[in-house]
């Protein structure tokens, strides 16, 4: 089979004809998006410019936005986790 006959094939499964096309999908319309003006930067913030050596990878099993105490008591470190024997 080739491959304009398997393409043609899958429009015909998904109920697509090439020569009736619908006015639908031809017409553009812009998307109406604006986004939230509530950031979420308060939970999520972005660190730029840290060194890598400076970076501890803490494992933990509290959730993301459980306090900064319980996620520090539940931890463990990665490297006794990784460490090679």
């Amino acid at each position: 089979m080739s491959t304009n006959e398997n393409i043609i094939d899958k429009l015909k499964y998904i109920g697509l004809d090439l020569e009736d096309i619908p006015e639908s999908i031809k017409e553009f319309k812009p998307l109406d998006y604006r986004p939230s003006k509530y950031n979420d930067e308060h939970v999520y913030k972005t660190y730029k410019y840290i060194n890598v050596n400076d970076i501890q990878i803490l494992l933990t099993k509290a959730n993301r936005l459980s306090s900064i105490t319980e996620k520090y008591r539940k931890s463990c470190s990665s490297f006794g986790i990784f460490k090679s024997k």
